[in-house]
């Protein structure tokens, strides 16, 4: 048998004197290779400040509206000031599935296509706080838990590589919550995958 390239130049593969197939490969992430076709989004919250202390805020909910694909999480970014007194307060975040759609003190995005040259939109609805009144999005049930994560003054980067997943139709929502008001900004990024 003969393993030659697929270019038509006629390469065949080298086996060593141990009988071992010599090959070099290329490895990319596979949020790399949506993104080149215009299929991977950033879902970020704005900067914005805890409303009280010892409160849960709905602070974000994402809904996948793609029909027949599915939306892989690639990760969760987290930035949070400590607080804006103590400035070492940790901060409590936590995952629900299927949190309500907001009724107030919310905005609506599709979020960003991290492939700035693809005109490309998501037909993800995002919902972010709008951090202007109320004590994070008015709704009516935060969901089923899922999750939760305590991280500290700082930037946390939670890799989860497309483990989690939103099939259409499925929602996510996020919660903060800190002893201490303080000021913080999350965000999600992610890629499609067809179905």
């Amino acid at each position: 048998m003969q393993v030659k390239d697929g270019t038509g130049k006629g390469y065949e593969a080298k086996v060593d004197n141990s009988n071992r197939l010599w090959t070099n490969a290329i490895a990319e992430r596979e949020i790399s290779s949506a993104s080149k076709n215009g299929d991977a989004y950033l879902f970020p919250t704005l900067w914005s400040t805890l409303a009280a202390a010892d409160t849960e805020h709905a602070i974000l909910r994402i809904s996948n509206g793609k029909v027949g694909y599915q939306l892989h999480a690639n990760k969760i970014f987290v930035g949070w000031t400590g607080g804006d007194t103590n400035y070492n307060r940790p901060l409590i975040g936590r995952m629900y599935a299927d949190m309500d759609a907001p009724t107030a003190h919310n905005v609506t995005t599709a979020g960003g296509n991290l492939n700035l040259s693809s005109a490309k939109t998501s037909d993800v609805t995002a919902d972010i706080w709008n951090n202007s009144t109320g004590n994070g999005m008015t709704v009516a049930s935060t969901g089923s838990f899922k999750n939760a994560m305590v991280t500290s003054i700082g930037y946390e980067v939670v890799d989860i590589e497309g483990s989690l997943i939103l099939g259409p139709g499925d929602v996510l929502g996020f919660t903060l919550e800190s002893p201490e008001i303080g000021s913080f900004q999350v965000a999600m990024s992610g890629w499609f995958v067809e179905i």
